[in-house]
């Protein structure tokens, strides 16, 4: 067996332990719950105003809980994914087999990517059998949102990945991500205002700016799906998505590579 296929072999092993560490650990189901919960509260302020047609509300509700709960879940367990093994010593072991320090990198994201493609099966699955009895519902519309929000989240677990392998604790990793995605969400309102000053040194500051921090807002396909078509739409985030995955992949192993265990 030559070394590719080695390691090949270690970052699927990799993979499957981070989703059943992961699941173990109880990241999946709280999440999943309170996705839940977005649509239960709905559905009780729907009942209590008396609005049996009001289906449109138990979707937005759902979309958004499905949304929020993802991203939690992305920072949350990318951190928990880094530092499980390296506090405990397991990564050391690990890193002794013929796996190298970017292959534990690719395969603890890869379990992170597997258990998020869970999230969004349970939760997105469940909307869109929600959709088939609801006015206004439509469970391709679920379907384009849950495959977008994925994309969204695996940017944002290597994110989360390139801050783990600055810091010392899975604590601040987390908080890092959570800036990284308060940050991504801004910088499309940013970039509008700095373009509308109307300095080309302002316009310039925008685009780098938007070019070193990903524009989570594109992932609201709300508009993009309606102008170009949601396949075209969901294709465009997948290269968006891949080309960021990839930047903060190598950044993450780069730092990784340096730091001391």
């Amino acid at each position: 067996m030559n070394k590719a296929t080695e390691g090949i072999r270690g970052m699927a092993f990799l993979a499957g332990e981070t989703f059943h560490e992961a699941a173990g650990a109880h990241f999946l189901w709280p999440f999943v719950a309170t996705a839940a919960g977005f649509t239960g509260f709905a559905a009780f302020f729907r009942a209590i105003a008396f609005d049996p047609t009001g289906g449109r509300l138990l979707m937005d509700a759902g979309l958004a809980g499905m949304a929020f709960c993802g991203t939690a879940l992305a920072i949350a367990s990318s951190a928990h994914a880094f530092f499980s093994w390296v506090e405990c010593g397991m990564a050391l072991m690990i890193l002794a087999r013929p796996v190298g320090r970017t292959q534990f990198l690719a395969g603890r994201f890869a379990g992170v990517a597997l258990l998020l493609g869970a999230y969004f099966a349970l939760v997105g699955g469940a909307l869109a059998l929600m959709a088939i009895f609801l006015p206004g519902g439509s469970g391709g519309e679920v379907g384009a949102a849950c495959a977008a929000q994925f994309l969204k989240c695996g940017v944002l677990a290597a994110a989360t990945h390139f801050a783990a392998a600055l810091v010392r604790s899975a604590l601040a990793a987390a908080g890092i991500g959570a800036a990284f995605l308060a940050a991504g969400q801004l910088v499309h309102f940013a970039g509008d205002f700095w373009r509308s000053c109307g300095s080309p040194a302002a316009g310039w500051l925008a685009w780098g700016l938007g070019a070193c921090i990903p524009d989570l807002h594109l992932y609201d396909l709300a508009g993009r799906a309606a102008a170009h078509g949601t396949a075209w739409a969901l294709g465009g985030l997948a290269v968006y998505s891949a080309v960021y995955v990839a930047a903060f992949g190598g950044l993450a192993a780069r730092a990784f590579r340096r730091c001391e265990l």
